[in-house]
């Protein structure tokens, strides 16, 4: 008689008992920074949601680097949808159910999946993680209604989306940050926000105009932002 295998039962107690050292874990000690200097500052009263900084003491643990994309790419890993910059409880316990991990050692034995640099920028995987950094980076307007911002402020943006996207992957991106941060309009309103349509163009802008801009046409409804931005670069 053949054996079957079973799949490893994960206790739960056990995760939730994870979550709650990091949730406990004092930042100072761990990343040289106070909880009201983290952006929101980290309220310690809420048992149910992990920081995205206090997550970057798990990341820590697991041997992945602080200063780049990886510990996003994580955080999207363990479906962390709900709330933008934290992951709740429910997120983090049912991801590691669904990864058979119970410790954070058993999750590192795993770390491999979680590299993004092996996704190509033109797959779908890619756009699904770009779209997602978007929304995991709005600000919250109010935490007990669960309502957010719907854009990215455009200091915001000059931060994250070469994080997200680099020249490697974009070979517009360079220009599109010097147009953002230097760009004056001859008329209406400067740019001070970047809504999540432009923010999702943009990288099928990078995925299928040429670099010199030749095969760029206004009339295939790109943004009106785009428009401006070609006629920039065209200019300077």
């Amino acid at each position: 008689m053949s054996r079957v295998s079973r799949a490893k039962v994960i206790d739960q107690a056990k995760v939730n008992k994870v979550f709650d050292h990091y949730l406990s874990l004092p930042l100072i000690e761990e990343l040289g920074v106070s909880d009201h200097e983290c952006n929101p500052p980290i309220d310690r009263s809420q048992k149910d949601y992990m920081h995205k900084f206090q997550f970057l003491a798990v990341c820590k643990d697991l041997g992945i680097p602080l200063d780049d994309i990886k510990p996003f790419f994580l955080l999207y890993s363990l479906n962390a949808k709900e709330v933008p910059h934290f992951i709740s409880r429910q997120e983090f316990v049912g991801s590691m159910v669904a990864l058979g991990c119970e410790s954070i050692a058993e999750l590192k034995a795993q770390a491999g999946r979680f590299d993004p640099d092996f996704l190509e920028t033109k797959s779908r995987d890619f756009a699904n993680f770009y779209n997602w950094f978007f929304d995991f980076n709005r600000e919250i307007r109010s935490f007990t209604t669960k309502t957010f911002v719907r854009v990215l402020k455009k200091e915001e943006v000059l931060d994250l989306l070469p994080l997200i996207l680099s020249e490697q992957r974009s070979q517009h991106v360079k220009d599109f940050l010097n147009f953002l941060a230097n760009y004056t309009p001859a008329s209406g309103p400067a740019i001070t926000t970047l809504s999540k349509d432009s923010w999702r163009s943009f990288l099928d802008f990078s995925n299928s105009v040429k670099s010199d801009l030749s095969d760029y046409s206004e009339d295939m409804a790109w943004p009106v932002l785009f428009d401006e931005f070609v006629r920039w670069k065209k200019s300077s």
